[in-house]
């Protein structure tokens, strides 16, 4: 017989074991097994759009001794499972049947492939005569997805003040000054907003006074929520660049952006681990030989990130780092 939530049993007359009502529900497996064969996860939530979301913290036990993750295909696998008690402070769900699939997610899916990462353009100008926007044209950016940027300034005080791409203004998720001991004033930032709705727009920086502007652009896909987590951020004269360590990331798998402005560079390389994202750029400007480099990572651990160039030292540098989950 099919019961509905309400308990319908007659009581007992004596300690027993607590009842509880069949409560179905989706679960993400987010880590590898701890002990009685349980895993770290979170439940799952739909949104109205029937997409899943991430919600609070739970441990998901699988009652046949069969292995939850790692999934192959899966970054992260999501199961049907019911509610049956408490486990160190959170809800325990037990699994009761085979990974979910097909679902997307308002950030990632639980069929989703590793995070993925997609370069889409570099522009730069405002030398000789400075300019307060610059334009990256046409980007088309598929919904449910992160767009991230790179953008600086460079020859005088003012700042990176905005960028948008059609309705969406990107946050700033870390920014450095250049110190006030380098030959040219100059600020570099990465920002970055979550893309709903997708779609064909312009990216458009526009600089609170008017420089020499460089922008950098990146999509990222396979994420859960399409939001920075941690970030560090440096500046240097006569040193190799080094963005400092974030703190410890809260998610797996994470997205690392990295990105140094630099004056009079030396021949670099990226180190720890990163990726050159291959949009370099480089002018001169006021008789200033002026360079900005990218680069990325992806953590499938829960660590601090340092992004740094190795070759030798810059005569000024700006450099940021940001993690994304």
């Amino acid at each position: 017989m099919d019961r509905d939530s309400t308990n319908l049993q007659a009581p007992r007359l004596g300690p027993t074991a607590p009842l509880y009502p069949e409560l179905p529900q989706l679960c993400e497996v987010s880590g590898p097994v701890t002990v009685n064969n349980i895993y770290p996860g979170f439940v799952q939530q739909f949104s109205p759009a029937l997409v899943l979301r991430r919600r609070e913290a739970c441990w998901v036990h699988e009652p046949n001794g069969l292995q939850l993750y790692p999934i192959p295909g899966l970054s992260r696998p999501v199961y049907d499972c019911r509610l049956v008690s408490s486990y160190h402070g959170l809800p325990l769900y037990v699994a009761t049947c085979c990974p979910t699939q097909g679902f997307s997610s308002a950030s990632s899916s639980s069929s989703a492939a590793p995070v993925a990462r997609a370069s889409l353009g570099k522009t730069q100008g405002g030398y000789p005569v400075p300019v307060s926007t610059l334009t990256l044209s046409s980007l088309t950016i598929p919904s449910n997805s992160l767009l991230v940027a790179v953008a600086s300034v460079v020859g005088s005080a003012g700042l990176v003040g905005s960028v948008r791409w059609g309705p969406y203004t990107l946050g700033v998720d870390a920014e450095a000054i250049l110190p006030g001991a380098a030959s040219l004033a100059g600020s570099l930032a990465i920002l970055s907003a979550t893309i709903d709705s997708g779609g064909t727009n312009d990216l458009v920086l526009t600089s609170t006074l008017p420089g020499a502007l460089t922008l950098q652009a990146m999509r990222v896909s396979g994420l859960y929520d399409d939001v920075p987590d941690q970030s560090a951020s440096a500046t240097g004269v006569a040193s190799a660049p080094d963005s400092g360590s974030t703190g410890n990331t809260t998610a797996v798998p994470e997205y690392v952006q990295g990105a140094f402005l630099m004056l009079t560079p030396p021949s670099w390389s990226w180190l720890n681990g990163f990726l050159s994202g291959g949009q370099d750029l480089s002018q001169t400007v006021q008789g200033v030989s002026v360079s900005v480099t990218e680069g990325w990572k992806q953590l499938a651990a829960l660590q601090a990130v340092d992004a740094a160039l190795g070759g030798g030292n810059a005569a000024a540098w700006a450099g940021a780092c940001v993690t994304y989950f």
